[in-house]
């Protein structure tokens, strides 16, 4: 098992990669082959190239199923017979009126209002189902695609 905080992050062909996350040092220069690379023990080839956009780091946190949940997963829950989506993101958030910074969800369309949560109690009972660049459509966002033209 690997140790210290590990990334997932998706290949241009479509395949998710977890590992170290290791950046080129060209990559500001769009040079063939610089980039964010996904470094695993646990695969053949080791590196990976990922889509920047992809890329999301490990919370140490597991749903309830036991996967792990990575930053950019959708978890779902049914709170009081209704179903809860929420993204996991991680940055500056404000839970019961306190500023932090670290890992939080960001609840779906689904819910009347936008509410920040810290992650860990919310994640006891919740199932990942799915992540913001195959199943936006979960959050209520037609699209991921968007983010690919963020610049690093």
């Amino acid at each position: 098992m690997m140790r210290g905080r590990t990334f997932r992050g998706q290949s241009p062909d479509g395949t998710w990669h977890e590992g170290f996350l290791i950046r080129s040092p060209g990559v500001k220069n769009s040079r063939p082959g610089e980039g964010w690379y996904i470094n695993s023990e646990q695969e053949p080839a080791y590196a990976h190239l990922v889509k920047p956009f992809t890329i999301g780091m490990n919370t140490t946190l597991t749903d309830g199923n036991g996967a792990p949940v990575f930053e950019g997963d959708i978890l779902k829950d049914d709170r009081c017979g209704k179903d809860v989506i929420f993204a996991v993101r991680y940055g500056e958030y404000i839970d019961y009126g306190v500023g932090h910074i670290g890992f939080y969800a960001e609840f779906s369309e689904n819910r009347k209002e936008f509410v920040e949560h810290g992650l860990a109690s919310l994640v006891l009972t919740a199932k990942v189902v799915g992540n913001v660049v195959d199943t936006p459509e979960l959050m209520g966002t037609s699209t991921g695609k968007e983010q690919q033209h963020e610049v690093d």
